[in-house]
């Protein structure tokens, strides 16, 4: 069977076994004829005194000889140097062949192609790479809790804040949180659209239920949709655009890649109203036009624009 590999390096050569040199007082760099790989590995004589190693030189680049101080002028060669030890080649890994090994350190970047995958022998893929650098992994992560970030987005003068194309079989849920949100508008309210099919939905299908109250009014006052164009005021109503006055929400989204459900939504909602009241708004609700997969979310606010605020998607297993 032909060798498979990096062709060797020779194996059989005729090598000098020293090297003379003339020194001339001032040179203290000499190149060696042999490469070697440490300061003892060559026997150094000068004027017929041994030197001593690492001392009164030193080897760099495995050529290059570096006296600590100019060897003196003499008549004829007064440096010898004998090779102990030399360096015939070295061996590097094929680029297209595997590599097994117990361990190893690496001082630079790991890269892997683009949509790749690094994982174990029993499970290859147990952590993939997009193209874009999303990272999903095939199990839960331990000791992260069970959320992957997906994707962030920071709003700055928006009309609306899109989610699309991100939902994927690799999680059963999803969960959105938007943070230290501001609107340009005063007294204005925060929706909710899904998408389906890459079109975002205004059709009348929305169902949903609230429960809210205040900071001024202990009582518990209830909202209801039966046939609405969005989730409304689901992440934030009556809001101020004054300094301080902000929304905080977390919105779950059930299996919305399910093709069995009416696609359900559920919302905890914390802001600050116009008069610098605190608002608490908790929501569900479900849209009821078929049950196709969804394909994304939409944020809109009642009037003006999303000013600034984090809008961040997992992924929950």
């Amino acid at each position: 069977m032909p060798y498979l590999g990096t062709p060797a390096v020779d194996r059989f050569t005729s090598t000098k076994a020293a090297s003379v040199y003339s020194g001339n007082g001032s040179t203290v760099a000499f190149t060696l004829e042999h490469s070697v790989g440490a300061d003892e590995d060559i026997l150094v004589s000068v004027d017929g005194v041994i030197q001593e190693p690492s001392v009164a030189y030193a080897v760099s680049s495995g050529t290059t000889l570096t006296f600590t101080a100019a060897p003196s002028t003499n008549s004829g060669n007064n440096i010898f140097v004998y090779y102990l030890f030399r360096t015939i080649g070295t061996v590097t890994h094929p680029p297209t062949s595997a590599l097994s090994a117990t361990s190893g350190t690496f001082t630079g970047n790991i890269v892997i192609p683009n949509a790749g995958n690094i994982g174990s022998a029993s499970d290859t893929d147990a952590m993939a790479i997009s193209s874009g650098g999303v990272v999903t992994f095939s199990q839960n992560t331990v000791g992260a809790g069970d959320m992957v970030l997906l994707s962030t987005i920071t709003a700055s003068t928006d009309s609306t804040i899109d989610f699309t194309g991100l939902f994927t079989s690799a999680y059963t849920d999803y969960e959105i949180r938007g943070s230290n949100v501001h609107t340009s508008a005063d007294q204005v309210a925060i929706h909710v659209r899904v998408f389906v099919g890459g079109s975002v939905k205004s059709d009348g299908h929305y169902r949903f239920s609230r429960i809210r109250n205040y900071s001024g009014d202990a009582a518990f006052r209830g909202d209801v949709g039966q046939a609405e164009n969005e989730f409304t005021s689901f992440c934030g109503e009556y809001l101020g655009n004054a300094a301080g006055e902000t929304t905080n929400f977390r919105m779950t989204i059930y299996n919305p890649l399910g093709t069995d459900n009416f696609k359900t939504i559920e919302t905890k909602c914390s802001n600050v109203d116009r008069n610098g009241d605190h608002f608490h708004n908790h929501g569900s609700g479900h849209y009821k036009n078929g049950v196709a997969a969804l394909t994304g979310i939409r944020f809109l606010v009642s009037s003006g624009t999303i000013a600034s605020g984090t809008f961040k998607l997992y992924g929950k297993r």
